[in-house]
């Protein structure tokens, strides 16, 4: 399911990249920019103690061509609920590698794969341990430092928040 993922996520980008490179001429994040987002889990909010919030803080690494970068991020979620009136609270930490290709100069999307550890405690449900995923998500900037974003993975299956160029 891994490779699937990846496969296509490489697919994705190579696909996008010659067409983004004749309509951007700028990299919404070129080399050095530092990114901080904070996010909202979107989903079930029933018995919520805790929305799924979450943060992250990237640097991008280098570029390659007009429209692609490269970048490392480190990522971190929580939420707590209420299960069968028991609480149930998660976690987890994640370092990802992330391919950044601009769309247009104020849109990008991103992906790439992810280690971390995750918690999960609470009544019956207890584990903890290493996780391997997939990140996809898009920013848009509607002001210099300033945007919106979309994110696949962590927690909560689908994330929005907001973006800060530092």
């Amino acid at each position: 399911m891994k490779k699937y993922i990846i496969t296509i996520t490489i697919a994705l980008v190579a696909m996008f990249s010659a067409s983004a490179q004749e309509k951007s001429g700028s990299r919404v994040l070129p080399c050095g920019t530092n990114v901080m987002d904070v996010t909202l889990g979107l989903g079930d909010f029933t018995d919520i103690l805790v929305p799924p919030v979450g943060g992250s803080y990237e640097r991008v690494l280098f570029d390659y061509g007009q429209s692609l970068s490269f970048g490392v991020a480190g990522y971190g979620h929580f939420e707590a609920h209420r299960s069968a009136g028991t609480p149930i609270y998660g976690g987890s930490i994640q370092l990802a590698g992330l391919a950044h290709l601009s769309i247009t100069e104020n849109l990008e999307v991103y992906a790439g794969p992810s280690i971390g550890y995750i918690k999960v405690s609470g009544g019956w449900l207890s584990r903890s341990g290493t996780s391997f995923g997939a990140i996809l998500g898009a920013r848009y900037f509607f002001k210099d430092r300033m945007g919106a974003n979309v994110h696949f993975g962590g927690i909560t299956f689908v994330s929005v928040g907001v973006s800060f160029k530092l």
